[in-house]
């Protein structure tokens, strides 16, 4: 169950620009300076476990899965009591377990994460983001709903006597997450201009003018540092204006037949029109679509069971979540 709902997104438009996009970029890479002694780069990458590596861990037993990076490894290990039920969650490993990075001769235990209950781990990543010496480590927890919920951990290592510490905790006791995310996938990292990044979706959008499928999700792009996430997607316009491109050419076919109608996509696309700065312009052609008919009201209840105006609520909704301020005619 978990592995189709994990990657039913990956093949959603917005995943198609971004992989072109990535792949274009991946292969700008840093350089050394030249010195008489050079002191060895840290490259920029990730090694993470397949989801299909993750072991189901019966009543009574235990299990282990690691995976390794440029000579750090990261050991997530859990049990289950003989006593334990499995009504809740009859597959995968429990997020109630314990976390290990081992380099050479040191092994660091990290935090556990705020909330663990009827919750299991689905990936376990270590990432260098920048150049630093000690990867990153995120975990994600997945509580076993059909659009819902991922669950992020990520653990960034600080100079002694610290160690790995826990800058983000989004299971969900303590968490009331403010930032643009997809619950359903979750952070996925991704290599841009020789940095990595974790690449998400505005999960704000999803079933808001339409089916889950129908409304395309904006783009977010996410730094990770001490100080934990920074929405770096303004910063990435290329990745914002591939997605902009595969949503708008995706509105004609779906004006004439596609399921749900062009309103999802428009929703996204506009959004992604605002983060390039080309707001008014994009509004424009929404407005234009309005006037041809495209938009009417009686198409946009037939096309998504939903009730008023399409353009009165996205004029709305946008600038609620974020988008569009001060850029809409």
């Amino acid at each position: 169950m978990t592995s189709s709902v994990r990657s039913s997104r990956l093949h959603r438009v917005a995943r198609v620009a971004v992989a072109a996009i990535a792949l274009g970029v991946s292969a700008m890479t840093s350089v050394a300076t030249a010195s008489a002694n050079p002191a060895p780069v840290r490259s920029p990458g990730y090694h993470c476990v397949p989801y299909s590596k993750f072991p189901t861990v019966r009543p009574g037993h235990h299990a282990r899965v690691s995976t390794s990076f440029d000579g750090f490894a990261a050991v997530f290990t859990s049990s289950l009591p003989a006593s334990a039920s499995t009504t809740f969650m009859p597959y995968g490993m429990a997020l109630h377990g314990t976390l290990t990075v081992e380099s050479g001769s040191t092994t660091w235990t990290l935090p556990r994460p705020n909330a663990v209950a009827n919750v299991v781990i689905n990936d376990l990543c270590l990432i260098r983001f920048d150049h630093e010496r000690n990867p990153a480590v995120m975990i994600e927890g997945f509580t076993g709903g059909a659009h819902c919920c991922e669950e992020p951990v990520i653990y960034v290592h600080r100079s002694s006597p610290d160690g790995y510490v826990k800058v983000v905790d989004m299971t969900n006791t303590h968490f009331n997450s403010p930032v643009r995310f997809d619950i359903n996938d979750g952070f996925v990292p991704t290599t841009l201009g020789g940095r990595v990044f974790l690449l998400t979706q505005d999960d704000h959008f999803a079933y808001t003018f339409g089916c889950y499928a129908c409304t395309p999700m904006p783009l977010r792009l996410d730094s990770v540092s001490l100080k934990g996430l920074r929405d770096v997607t303004s910063s990435h316009p290329s990745v914002i204006a591939a997605q902009a491109a595969q949503l708008w050419k995706a509105v004609a076919p779906a004006e004439r037949n596609g399921t749900g109608g062009p309103f999802g996509l428009l929703a996204a696309w506009t959004a992604d029109e605002c983060v390039l700065g080309r707001g008014a312009q994009a509004w424009s052609q929404v407005l234009r679509l309005r006037s041809e008919g495209v938009l009417s009201n009686a198409k946009y209840h037939a096309a998504t069971s939903l009730h008023g105006s399409f353009t009165a609520q996205l004029r709305s909704f946008l600038p609620k979540n974020g988008y569009c301020v001060g850029q809409l005619l």
